[in-house]
């Protein structure tokens, strides 16, 4: 199995961003739970970025977590945003002019109340999804389209750029990836100190390995892939040229996929469309409680025009 996910019939309800708010969360899955068993949805997608609170509620970053793990339904799937990719690459990604990064609340909960067990929610992030694709043409993924998966380079990739995009982000290796960093790193810090690391010295959140994979090809690669701000960072023309470009090489060894479905950014409508071939949600954070929406989309539905996707929106707490 890939990073990237067809699905080819069900219908699938999209969730994004719920940022620790438990009482979301809740009120999706039981939403969830109507709908299917009124055989109006057969699978939930829980769209990227479901840890970390926006500072307006208690963070139950964890207790979503351990109920995503113990409680586990092959028909929830939950797909990789940017914020679970900062503890995968442990990325200290500072909170604007704040000294507490995103991270390191959440990894000093599970140091602290789930001792040895940082591997157990590791594991958990590296499984999810980069995207899904339907045999209808929706993609639905976190952060929308982006440079390099679009034939954008805006920053150093190495020999990456000699690679299928497509093929590179389906086929991810987290682990091939981080190892190798973990040797660079323990190799460094060793020198530094003068002295060989304990064996363990990687089991816990180490910002050192986050910085070395900021720097490498790599890390601009995945970088671009995951953190970008769509159309605040490309303006135009150039953004539905990215938007263009993105659903071309998703369309890879399938239908052409003719719609996206994603979150990332905040938008206070609750929704909005962009050049007629996204469909941006908020679900949780970045959004009013009227306006929380998630999405419905037909799997095997061919839609002719974004307003298609749109009349399906579901409103979280109408």
């Amino acid at each position: 199995m890939g990073n990237i996910l067809d699905i080819d019939k069900g219908k699938i309800l999209v969730a994004t961003d719920i940022h620790g708010n438990w009482e979301d969360y809740v009120k999706i899955r039981e939403k969830y739970k109507t709908l299917k068993r009124n055989e109006k949805a057969d699978i939930l997608a829980y769209d990227g970025d479901i840890i970390h609170s926006d500072g307006k509620y208690e963070d139950k970053s964890l207790e979503i977590l351990d109920d995503l793990i113990d409680n586990p339904d092959k028909s929830i799937i939950p797909v990789l945003g940017n914020h679970e990719l900062m503890h995968i690459y442990h990325l200290e990604i500072k909170k604007g002019e704040m000294s507490t990064s995103f991270a390191e609340p959440l990894e000093i909960r599970i140091e602290q109340e789930r001792k040895n067990n940082r591997e157990k929610y590791i594991k958990f992030m590296k499984q999810m999804p980069y995207a899904i694709r339907t045999k209808g043409g929706v993609v639905i993924n976190h952060t929308g389209p982006n440079p390099p998966m679009a034939g954008f380079c805006r920053k150093e990739y190495g020999n990456l750029v000699k690679f299928d995009s497509f093929r590179l982000v389906n086929q991810l290796d987290h682990d091939k990836i981080l190892n190798p960093l973990k040797d660079t790193t323990r190799e460094l810090i060793e020198k530094d100190y003068g002295h060989k690391l304990a064996d363990n010295f990687f089991d816990d959140f180490s910002p050192q390995i986050g910085q070395i994979f900021s720097s490498s090809p790599i890390g601009n690669y995945l970088w671009d892939v995951f953190f970008n701000m769509n159309e605040f960072d490309f303006k135009g023309g150039m953004y539905n040229l990215m938007l263009d470009n993105f659903l071309k090489t998703m369309s890879n060894g399938n239908k052409k996929q003719e719609f996206l479905v994603s979150g990332h950014i905040w938008v206070p409508e609750g929704y909005k469309t962009i050049n007629a071939t996204q469909l941006r949600i908020c679900s949780s954070s970045g959004t009013s409680d009227s306006n929380k929406v998630l999405a419905l989309v037909d799997s095997s539905k061919e839609y002719v025009i974004i307003e298609g996707l749109v009349q399906d929106l579901q409103y979280l707490n109408h």
